[in-house]
C-alpha cells in the first residue's frame, strides 16, 4: 500500500465509522500515526497538515470535533 492509498483508506475508515466514540477515535488516530512513521512524516509539515485537513475535510467531522481540537488529538503521538 503506498501513501495515498493508505491515507484513503483513513478517510473511508472516517467516513464509515464517524468519530463518534473513543475507539473510531483511537483507531483513526492510530491509522494516522502508523501512516507519519511509515512514511515519515513530521508533525507541523506541510504534507501532515494537508493530510489532516483531508482526513478531516472528506470524512466529514467538521460537525463532530473543531479542527484545532482533532489536529491535537491526532498528533499527540508524533510529536
Amino acid at each position: 500500500m503506498n501513501s495515498k492509498q493508505f491515507v484513503e483508506f483513513i478517510i473511508n475508515f472516517a467516513i464509515e465509522n464517524g468519530w463518534n466514540d473513543k475507539r473510531e477515535q483511537e483507531l483513526i488516530r492510530s491509522f494516522f500515526t502508523t501512516w507519519c512513521f511509515i512514511f515519515k512524516v513530521d508533525a507541523d509539515t506541510g504534507k501532515c497538515d494537508a493530510t489532516l485537513l483531508d482526513i478531516y475535510n472528506h470524512g466529514k467531522l467538521e460537525n463532530l470535533i473543531s479542527y484545532d481540537d482533532f489536529e491535537n488529538f491526532m498528533v499527540e503521538h508524533i510529536v
